[in-house]
């Protein structure tokens, strides 16, 4: 009989598949899980998070400015960096796109 496993459980092996790069049915064989429940998990989270009416959790940005390109690279990208991530991102990104990334990568 399958273990039965939290909301909690499951809202972080969803996000383990997510950042895995890998197909459902390999990451389900590789964590010794069904890939149909796998995505059923992924459904129902993704349900509840649009559902979700609670206000959004500010994220603390440190901004640094330097002279010059050293900041921003010799091409004039934008690096945001979250943990151990780094985001390179053309100048004429969308301002809305880039606070919406900034928001994903903080939860």
């Amino acid at each position: 009989m399958a273990a039965k496993r939290s909301r909690s459980w499951w809202r972080r092996a969803v996000r383990r598949w997510e950042r895995s790069g890998l197909g459902a049915e390999e990451f389900a064989r590789r964590e010794d899980l069904k890939a149909s429940t796998l995505r059923w998990w992924r459904s129902e989270l993704r349900r509840e998070g649009s559902e979700s009416t609670s206000t959004p959790v500010p994220l603390a940005v440190h901004v640094v400015e330097q002279d010059g390109n050293a900041a921003n690279g010799a091409d004039g990208a934008i690096t945001i960096e979250v943990g151990e991530l780094v985001v390179r991102l053309a100048p004429s990104t969308d301002v809305d796109y880039v606070a919406a990334l900034v928001q994903r990568l903080g939860r």
